[in-house]
């Protein structure tokens, strides 16, 4: 009864030895990667450095740098994870403003992703070219747009489908584009109240 009573014991100090090493977190190596698709991936907290030059070769390539006067300040550092856009400001022309700039970015937008937009971007024509890309939409109803929830298929207590129709071309879109806009689309509306103690209450 000894010999098996020292046994259990050293067997269950064995077991618990290998639970505290498996509990161990495991560390990762903070790095940047390139995927088949020439896709750049870097850890969120790497500085970034970028370059500029007229060449593909890279040849007299100038290091751009912040204007700050810091320990960092030829470094760049991402604001936190997900796509990141280097892009310009458009102030003249016809194209200026916002739209414009929404529009020059959804290149960079794949199917499947979910864009998240305020009110002013809420447009037929906005979600219509995001929809046809296969980008999913989700923004708070512009002010001049009326809700009627009695109307269209009803779902539940100010959540129904609705049926848009398109409108006139505006002025900055082609005519070859705008007939490959759909006649009409077929969106989901909700209502709801979003009470942060202190503030104003919004729907």
């Amino acid at each position: 009864m000894k010999h098996i009573r020292i046994n259990s014991f050293a067997l269950l100090f064995i077991l618990l030895a290998h639970g505290l090493v498996a509990q161990q977190p495991k560390t990762h190596e903070k790095t940047k990667y390139v995927d088949e698709q020439g896709r750049y991936f870097q850890h969120v907290s790497l500085p970034l450095f970028l370059f500029l030059s007229t060449s593909a070769e890279g040849d007299e390539k100038v290091r751009l740098q912040t204007t700050t006067k810091n320990a960092h300040q030829n470094a760049f550092y991402l604001d936190g994870h997900g796509k990141h856009f280097i892009r310009h400001p458009i102030t003249q022309g016809k194209e200026a403003g916002e739209s414009a700039l929404l529009r020059s970015m959804m290149s960079s937008l794949d199917s499947g992703d979910i864009a998240v937009m305020d009110r002013y971007y809420c447009s037929f024509m906005m979600i219509a070219l995001l929809l046809s890309q296969g980008v999913q939409t989700c923004a708070r109803k512009h002010h001049l747009r009326h809700s009627d929830f009695r109307r269209g298929k009803r779902l539940g207590k100010y959540d129904h489908v609705i049926l848009w129709t398109r409108p006139q071309r505006p002025k900055w879109m082609d005519q070859e584009t705008y007939d490959k806009i759909p006649e009409t689309l077929e969106l989901r509306e909700i209502r709801f109240h979003i009470i942060v103690p202190g503030r104003r209450t919004q729907s």
